[in-house]
C-alpha cells in the first residue's frame, strides 16, 4: 500500500466486515465465552483495534476512509472521524 500510495493511488478507504453470527455456540470463536455467547456482532461501530489500524494507515500511506458492513447495513467514517473514535492510546 505505501509504494501504491508514493506512486500515487489513492487509498479511498478500508472495507472492513462485521458480520452477523446466528449459530454461535460456546467454543466456536476463540473470543466466545458463556458470557458472550448470545452476542451476534454485526455492530457497524469500528472496535478500538479497528480505529488505531487506521489511524496508523493514515499516517502511514493516507488512507482516506473506512467503510464498515454487516451484510445488511454499512457505515461510511472518513479518516477525520478516526479521531473522533475510540482507540487504544
Amino acid at each position: 500500500m505505501t509504494a501504491d500510495a508514493a506512486n500515487g493511488f489513492a487509498p479511498v478507504a478500508h472495507l472492513h466486515n462485521h458480520p452477523f453470527m446466528f449459530d454461535r455456540k460456546p467454543g466456536d470463536r476463540m473470543y466466545t465465552t458463556e458470557d458472550s455467547v448470545n452476542e451476534i456482532g454485526g455492530a457497524l461501530a469500528p472496535c478500538l483495534t479497528d480505529v488505531q489500524a487506521y489511524r496508523n494507515m493514515r499516517e502511514g500511506f493516507g488512507l482516506k476512509g473506512a467503510w464498515l458492513t454487516n451484510g445488511l447495513d454499512s457505515i461510511r467514517y472518513t479518516s477525520e472521524d478516526f479521531d473522533r473514535l475510540s482507540a487504544w492510546d
